[in-house]
């Protein structure tokens, strides 16, 4: 018989893992000193007020409406939200460009220019009435950016009359639309979306993300490359989960790409970074917001410290992975990170300071875990990240029976389980990557048991992931078992039993010094993010043991 036994205990919003050991320098080909440089236009729209009708018919506003007055009355002009609001666009739109340029391997760059309509408009005046796209009309200037630019952008803060309150009222945005480039003209693809105002559980970084992606697909496309992926991974779409929608299937995609494809692309223009050590890390990072402001500044390191040698800080591991170990992202459409969350320092031989070099630590962005966790009968491994006293910490622990079953114990709050808090858990059967195999599965577990469940499928036929949300029902699950728990006297805790067999999770017939990997997080009754406690598509490592 074969045991495991893993504690996890994480204080959510305070710790990061990043292998670097499982993060090669490039997916698909040597790296390289050149990169594309894609010039993209952004318009973005103070106000643009719904006037199109409804889907039966009916209109978006009363006849004689003022909707100029009732935008005035609200202080909405050159309001103060919509001034932030500005500011937010160009942070996040500023975001998803860095998010690009890391996660290409430092082979695509975008920059922007920025032109703000201040004045208030109706939709139907930048948008077709070919609902529900309302794609912005090809009129001469859209039509002239389409062949200056290589990518265009139209955001704008969304007012709908509402018949309750008889005003206009802000429309929080989420969706996007993109149309791609054609080859035969020339013109660039461009993408539209309603900006989320500030605290939505989206923002415009994952939407330029995901927009972008789009247009960088028919870019390829349009320049003889149908074989990047196409990115509507969508849960509506059923070939995703959502952890795996946006910023880490981006990313998986943009480090599928050759090094050598770039070169390719028939928009933009192909520039080549310094490079005096030979460790292809640009030694000049890119601007922020184009100013001559580095990223550097704003965010963590994007380009090489010294240029003098290719391990800076003589750790074991090169500028380059340390630099590429992580997406670089602190949220997602669907899931929500700590916010201390660390990415390997080129700098700093121990980017945790836990004493063991990055080189040598299988978690060199986390302070405690020196070792990839293992246990034997007797002897249980653990994983701690935070204290097990700390109100919001999470704690998982697994057990596993030799051919039999995987039992695993959720531990959190007893009051915020009372409250509605939920479980999410993730879990890698193959230890070989979320996009890799049919062995990826995701559960979502409330008071009432389990909420949601799913297989994510990655088989190598076909062209992106699905993901299948029936499995169950062809299959004997032992289910969900419900039991309280006190730990260390005054702490309560609520403790979720899970129990999966290994005849219907076949995957588990593991040998001893198998892999699997698991994340896990949490979230209150409602809420549209789980609080993971790893990056996007990063999953801990534990090791069988007989």
């Amino acid at each position: 018989m074969r045991i495991l036994s893993i504690a996890i205990a994480v204080l959510l919003l305070a710790c990061q893992a990043a292998l670097a050991a499982d993060q090669p320098l490039s997916f698909t080909g040597p790296p390289d000193t050149r990169y594309r440089e894609l010039n993209c236009k952004v318009y973005f729209y103070h106000a643009v007020i719904q006037d199109f009708p409804d889907e039966n018919g009916r209109p978006a506003m009363p006849e004689g409406f003022n909707w100029l007055a009732d935008l005035q009355s609200q202080g909405e002009m050159f309001a103060d939200t919509g001034i932030v609001e500005w500011s937010d666009a160009v942070d996040q739109m500023d975001e998803g460009r860095q998010f690009y340029w890391r996660n290409s391997r430092f082979n695509c760059i975008i920059n922007y220019e920025w032109e703000f309509v201040e004045e208030p408009v109706l939709r139907s005046s930048i948008a077709n009435d070919e609902g529900p796209y309302h794609s912005p009309v090809d009129h001469p200037a859209y039509g002239d950016d389409r062949d200056n630019y290589d990518g265009l952008f139209q955001i704008y803060r969304l007012f709908q009359y509402d018949a309750e309150t008889k005003h206009l009222q802000r429309v929080p945005g989420g969706g996007g639309f993109t149309w791609g480039a054609e080859a035969e003209t020339g013109k660039c693809g461009w993408s539209w979306w309603a900006h989320p105002p500030r605290g939505h559980y989206c923002g415009s970084d994952w939407l330029m993300v995901h927009e972008f992606g789009h247009q960088l697909d028919s870019l390829f496309e349009q320049s003889g490359h149908p074989e990047v992926w196409f990115n509507h991974l969508a849960p509506e779409l059923s070939n995703t989960g959502r952890f795996g929608e946006h910023f880490d299937a981006n990313s998986f995609i943009l480090r599928r790409i050759r090094e050598t494809d770039w070169e390719d692309l028939a928009w933009g223009r192909m520039l080549e970074f310094v490079d005096d050590d030979g460790d292809f890390v640009p030694l000049n990072t890119p601007y922020f917001h184009n100013s001559v402001i580095p990223f550097d500044y704003h965010f963590a390191p994007y380009t090489d410290p010294y240029d003098e040698n290719v391990d800076t800080d003589n750790d074991g591991v090169d500028d380059r992975t340390e630099l590429l170990a992580s997406n670089g992202n602190a949220e997602g459409h669907g899931e929500n990170l700590n916010r201390n969350a660390q990415i390997q320092d080129p700098e700093d031989k121990d980017t945790d300071s836990d004493g063991l070099p990055d080189g040598e630590d299988p978690y060199p962005t986390l302070w405690n875990f020196d070792s990839v966790p293992e246990a034997r009968s007797g002897n249980v491994g653990k994983i701690i990240c935070g204290g097990l006293r700390d109100e919001d910490s999470l704690r998982v622990d697994l057990m596993y029976v030799e051919e039999t079953r995987l039992e695993i114990w959720l531990h959190t709050s007893a009051v915020e389980w009372e409250a509605g808090r939920r479980f999410k858990l993730m879990l890698d059967l193959d230890n070989n990557g979320w996009f890799e195999g049919n062995d990826n599965y995701r559960f979502i577990i409330n008071r009432e048991g389990i909420e949601q469940a799913a297989r994510h499928e990655c088989p190598e036929n076909v062209d992106w992931p699905s993901e299948n949300r029936s499995f169950m029902e062809d299959a004997r699950f032992e289910g969900v078992e419900l039991m309280q728990s006190w730990l260390d006297g005054d702490t309560g805790r609520i403790v979720v039993h899970l129990i999966l067999g290994c005849e219907q999770f076949n995957e588990l017939g593991a040998v001893p010094g198998e892999m699997i990997g698991i994340n896990a997080g949490i979230a209150p009754a409602g809420a549209k993010r789980f609080e993971m406690f790893t990056e996007p598509n990063t999953l801990l490592p534990v090791e069988l043991r007989r």
